[in-house]
């Protein structure tokens, strides 16, 4: 369920009142899946990629993965 909360990945789990209390127990974990795919793209981009496209690709890899969530303090 975190994962579908803070992620565009479908969440696996239903939303009801036994799960929602997990959510917070679980958003470590959702952080360190993120982080660990940044690192990766981020590794990946500067292994393959010319130093402007892997800077490109690190810095629109989160954005895309969180389903634009925390662009939105941005704008505010």
């Amino acid at each position: 369920m975190a994962m579908g909360l803070y992620t565009a990945l479908p969440g696996m789990a239903r939303w009801d009142d036994e799960n929602r209390g997990r959510l917070a127990a679980m958003l470590p974990l959702v952080g360190l899946l993120l982080g660990a795919a940044w690192w990766g793209v981020a590794s990946l981009a500067a292994r393959f990629l010319p130093a402007l496209l892997g800077a490109v690709a690190v810095a629109l890899f989160m954005p895309v993965a969180t389903g634009l969530l925390h662009v939105d303090g941005f704008m505010d």
